[in-house]
Order: C-alpha cells, then structure tokens, then sequence
C-alpha cells in the first residue's frame, strides 16, 4: 500500500513538474516574441523617421537648387543688360558686323529692286555679299580730317549669290562707302557733288551689329 502511494506521488510529482516546464517554456518565447515586436517596431520607426529626414533634405535641396540657378539667371540677365559698346572704339569686326546689320538700306534702293531682278536672274542679296574693306580716318576727298572711320564697301563675286547673278569674277565694283563718326554714328554715303563732296545719311546712331 505505501509503495503505490509512493509511486502515485511520484507520478504527480513528475506531472507537475513537466507543467511547469512547459509553462516557463511558455512564458519565455512570448518573452522573446513580445522583445522581437518590440525591436521590430523600433526599426521600422527609425527607418520611417530617416525616410521622412531624406525626403525633408532633399526637398530643401532642390528648393536651394531652385533657388541659386534662379539667382545665376538673374545675374547673367543684369550681366547681358549691362554690357555696352564704345562705338568711338569699335574694333574692326565689330565696325564690320554694325554695316553688315545696316546694309539693308542700301541693298534695298541699289540691290534688291524690281528693276535690278531680271539683270540680276532674280537673285536676291544680302550683306554676307560684299567685302567691307577699312579705308582710315580721314575726310579724305574734302582734305579736312573729320575724325570718322571709313570703309568702302564692294561686290564679292566669289559667293553663290553673285555666281548666280553673273557677276564678273574678274571684277568687283564698289557698291558703297560707310563712315563712323566720331561721335559714334554710322553713316552711308548717298551721293557726291562736281567737287568730290560726299553727302552723308545716318542709318544708326545706337550699335545694332
């Protein structure tokens, strides 16, 4: 009798003691599942707060971006706007290019007009046509130094304009004369008295070239 109590204590006492394990076991890994969610959540909120950092810094720097080409564009407009010409000291290819944007007027009334079409098999120049070739400073005809900048302008019969017009390539007449003055105004001549003194017309007062 006293063996099968001591064997059915036992018996609890193993029970008993296999519960227990189990419930440490229990205990322990909602334990460790609880640690686990708990660093999970730690990073995904430390991964959403470096999110939200990188897209604040990369906001501020296209706004910064934004911000510095608006300002360089506004320095070259002011630097565009502020740049001028000296028309009393031109140099030579800028004197060049200030004719060229003026030759119009004289291609307009010499050139490209409904009388000069057929002889010239209806071609119609432009400035690219004529060589403008520097003459010095000096009134020249008159003997009186005027301080002006002339150039004698002719026809270049090497270009495809003046090929397809039949220009002598020979040749190559003189199609006008332009001055700067020295007050810095540029000028065409328009015609000539028995005596070789030129009248002048003023085309541009203002570098347009």
């Amino acid at each position: 009798m006293g063996g099968v109590l001591m064997s059915t204590k036992k018996k609890i006492i193993g029970a008993a003691g296999i519960m227990l394990i189990i419930v440490i076991v229990v205990i322990t890994g909602l334990t460790i599942h609880q640690s686990s969610s708990s660093t999970t959540n730690s990073d995904r909120a430390t991964a959403s707060s470096q999110s939200a950092r990188y897209s604040a810094s990369r906001s501020t720097s296209a706004a910064s971006m934004k911000k510095s080409n608006e300002e360089s564009s506004s320095l070259v407009a002011a630097s565009s706007s502020s740049r001028t010409i000296d028309v009393k000291n031109l140099t030579n290819a800028q004197a060049v290019a200030w004719m060229k944007a003026n030759m119009g007027a004289v291609l307009s009334q010499n050139y490209n007009t409904s009388d000069n079409a057929a002889s010239n098999n209806g071609v119609t120049f432009d400035a690219d046509d004529f060589d403008y070739i520097y003459n010095g400073h000096s009134g020249g005809w008159s003997g009186d130094s005027d301080d002006g900048v002339y150039y004698e302008v002719r026809e270049d019969h090497s270009t495809a304009n003046m090929k397809a017009a039949g220009a002598d390539p020979e040749t190559s007449n003189l199609a006008c004369w332009f001055r700067i003055t020295g007050d810095g105004v540029l000028q065409v001549q328009t015609s000539a008295d028995d005596s070789g003194n030129f009248t002048w017309q003023t085309i541009s007062t203002s570098y347009d070239g």
